[in-house]
């Protein structure tokens, strides 16, 4: 469906009912529904249009008069998206109702518990190179990782499965760093595990490794025992260009162009390469054998690779 004649789109996200996307010309538009209800809860503006009113815009509405937006990324109740000058703005809501109770998780990383417009992260010059967040209802986990333009990591939001690598699964309601190291490059997450490369191309994970997605012996149990790793750990010794998580599937591309998976085959559909669809694997088997010329993971709106 063509959204609009007159305009043309740079990027788009989408979160619980409702879109925003950023236009050839680096404005930030938003449409759909402006507040998220569930449980017959509702929540505050996830359209960053001003007001909470119980509204659905059906066309594209503009957010912002500038004109420096370069990246969003919706979680199911709230949006994060990056200027061209590196800083992180938020809005929506920073809770998720559950057990007739509001849950603040302090995805929005200002510390508040909703914002009605896009409201600066981290009030001060820092400025972010990449972030990654994670939306889903069955769990309610919803966090943000992000790497500074100096390298170090940062995490916020439910610490839920130790996905955001502070060594605890508390709820972290501003970024707060992951340990001390400056040479972060790329960070993805879900609700279950994180992992990253760092500038050296080697690979990190940290959360729950239940499904084997780390591609480490089914002995590994974790510093917190039962496969649960609560600060990044190095996953292997070879080095890696790109990575993508789902649920229950790591995939990393190798320097070389290799494509390699551990976890849950049942994402790529075949398998990996050792039986069924259904196959686990808890160490990386090269998809499709031989193939050396991977550039890029893309996951899709139904958490499926392509």
């Amino acid at each position: 469906m063509q959204i609009s004649q007159a305009q043309c789109w740079k990027t788009i996200s989408n979160g619980g009912g409702f879109y925003v996307a950023i236009a050839s010309d680096s404005t930030l538009w938003s449409w759909g529904n402006n507040l998220f209800t569930f449980d017959s809860i509702s929540g505050a503006s996830l359209l960053g249009i001003g007001n909470t009113h119980n509204i659905t815009i059906n066309t594209p509405t503009q957010i912002s008069n500038t004109h420096d937006w370069a990246e969003v990324n919706c979680g199911l109740t709230f949006t994060i998206a990056k200027k061209t000058d590196g800083t992180l703005w938020s809005w929506g809501y920073n809770s998720m109702p559950g057990s007739n109770n509001t849950i603040f998780y302090g995805s929005l990383g200002t510390g508040n518990t909703s914002s009605t417009v896009p409201t600066l992260i981290m009030n001060d010059s820092t400025t972010w190179k990449t972030f990654s967040i994670h939306k889903e209802m069955a769990t309610y986990s919803t966090h943000v990782l992000a790497i500074k333009n100096d390298g170090t990591l940062w995490g916020w939001g439910n610490g839920y499965n130790y996905v955001l690598g502070t060594g605890n699964t508390n709820i972290q309601i501003t970024p707060l760093q992951i340990e001390s190291d400056t040479n972060w490059a790329q960070v993805v997450t879900n609700s279950l595990y994180s992992a990253g490369l760092k500038t050296d191309g080697t690979l990190w994970g940290w959360g729950y490794n239940g499904w084997g997605t780390f591609g480490l012996p089914s002995t590994f149990l974790g510093d917190m025992g039962d496969g649960y790793q609560s600060i990044p750990i190095q996953i292997n010794t070879n080095t890696h260009k790109k990575l993508a998580a789902l649920n229950e599937l790591l995939t990393v591309i190798k320097t070389d162009g290799t494509l390699w998976a551990a976890g849950n085959c049942s994402y790529l559909g075949g398998g990996c390469d050792i039986g069924n669809a259904f196959t686990y694997s808890n160490y990386f088997i090269q998809e499709p054998s031989g193939s050396t010329n991977f550039n890029d993971l893309i996951i899709d709106f139904f958490d499926d690779l392509i």
